[in-house]
């Protein structure tokens, strides 16, 4: 994708970022996302730690997760999680590392789950080859939210090619 097409995406997706000592917020007609560069981003591309806290998510309107679940209106706190090694999620995605979708103090084994109940709210966390700035980016077809200078970001415009895994 050129940086005209990032941006043509971006424009009809109404995204609009904006960073500056607290994180990157991206906002969109259908949600708010607040990434804080001090969360867990700095050790993620080292040592992923899953259960390190990444960010909020505020949903307003029809939003559907990496999966193409829909997910509820509310505010999310977004927590690092990493793909079981299990038959089913061979192959699904790039790597193995995702946000789960959270209520506020609510333990991971109470994660919301999609409508049927058998997967959580996930949005992938991308970890990429080489470093980018904050901000708004592409790769391979996805928009990814980045909230400090580094290889990882927070995919916020993609969806799995298969979303039944």
């Amino acid at each position: 994708m050129t940086a005209a097409l990032l941006a043509a995406t971006l424009a009809a997706a109404s995204l609009q970022a904006t960073t500056d000592e607290r994180g990157l917020r991206v906002k969109g007609p259908l949600f708010e996302l607040h990434l804080a560069p001090a969360a867990g981003w700095a050790t993620l591309e080292k040592q992923p730690t899953a259960g390190t806290e990444l960010g909020t998510l505020a949903v307003t309107g029809r939003f559907t997760d990496y999966r193409g679940q829909p997910v509820p209106a509310g505010t999310y706190v977004l927590i690092l999680a990493v793909q079981p090694p299990l038959k089913d999620h061979f192959g699904t995605a790039p790597a193995p590392e995702f946000a789960l979708l959270a209520g506020a103090g609510v333990p991971l084994d109470r994660v919301p789950r999609s409508a049927g109940g058998a997967h959580p709210l996930v949005l992938r966390v991308a970890i990429g080859d080489s470093p980018g700035p904050p901000g708004l980016a592409e790769a391979h077809g996805e928009v990814l939210a980045r909230p400090r200078p580094g290889r990882a970001a927070l995919v916020v415009v993609g969806r799995a090619k298969d979303p039944e895994f």
